[in-house]
């Protein structure tokens, strides 16, 4: 079945304030990608073991309607503003791809 759909892709780098060890992180960390998952996206923590303060994120989320995947992306950039930790950085993209195969 010919046809597209659009892939939004947001990345973020959070610093949690509160986190003294790994384990205080791990609990931070799994609270935003459990938050992004009940948002629809699936989640990965890309981060390294150097800063038990800092954590990477990629979350990708695909729909048929590219104001959906937009509207997903906001969404979850909101929830990436929080008191809870200060945000280092993010980005965010919508990508259409194509399925060619019949």
């Amino acid at each position: 079945m010919k046809g597209k759909f659009f892939e939004g892709v947001i990345t973020a780098e959070l610093f949690f304030r509160g986190a003294r060890t790994l384990k205080d992180r791990r609990a931070l960390a799994r609270s935003v990608a459990d938050r992004l998952r009940n948002m629809g996206f699936s989640v990965a923590r890309i981060d390294d073991e150097g800063d038990v303060r800092r954590s990477r994120f990629a979350a990708v989320c695909v729909t048929s309607v590219e104001s959906a995947a937009q509207g997903m992306l906001q969404k979850a950039s909101g929830m990436l503003e929080s008191p809870e930790w200060e945000q280092i950085s993010h980005s965010s993209a919508v990508m259409e791809i194509r399925d060619e195969q019949d």
